[in-house]
C-alpha cells in the first residue's frame, strides 16, 4: 500500500513541476521557459530574441532539466537506501531482543 501512496506522490510531483515554467539565467536575465515559448517579466520575448540568444536559453533549459532529473534521481535512491536502513534496523534489533529473552531465560 505504501509504494502505491510513493508512485501517486511521485507522479504528483512530475505532473506538478512540469506544468510550470522553469527559470532560466542568460547573459543576467532571468528567463522563464514554459512550453517552448521564454519569458521575460512576463512578456512573451521567444520571437525577439536572436537566435543564438533563444539556442542558448533552451540549451541553459535543457541542461538544468537534466541536472534537476539527476538530483531527482539521487534523492529517490538515497531515500531507498535510508528506508532499506531503517528496516536492517529494525530486523537487527528484533533478532537481538530474541536473543536477550532467550538467554535470560
Amino acid at each position: 500500500m505504501k509504494q502505491v501512496k510513493i508512485i501517486v506522490v511521485m507522479l504528483f510531483l512530475a505532473v506538478f513541476n512540469f506544468g510550470f515554467a522553469q527559470e532560466v539565467w542568460h547573459k543576467n536575465d532571468v528567463y522563464l521557459v514554459s512550453k517552448g515559448a521564454i519569458f521575460k517579466g512576463g512578456v512573451d520575448v521567444t520571437e525577439t530574441l536572436s537566435e543564438a540568444d533563444k539556442k542558448a536559453v533552451f540549451s541553459q533549459f535543457k541542461a538544468d532539466e537534466k541536472l534537476r532529473k539527476k538530483n531527482e534521481r539521487a534523492l529517490a535512491k538515497s531515500q531507498k537506501e535510508a528506508k532499506a536502513a531503517k528496516k536492517s534496523l529494525r530486523q537487527s534489533e528484533k533478532a537481538l531482543k530474541k536473543t536477550r529473552e532467550i538467554s535470560a531465560g
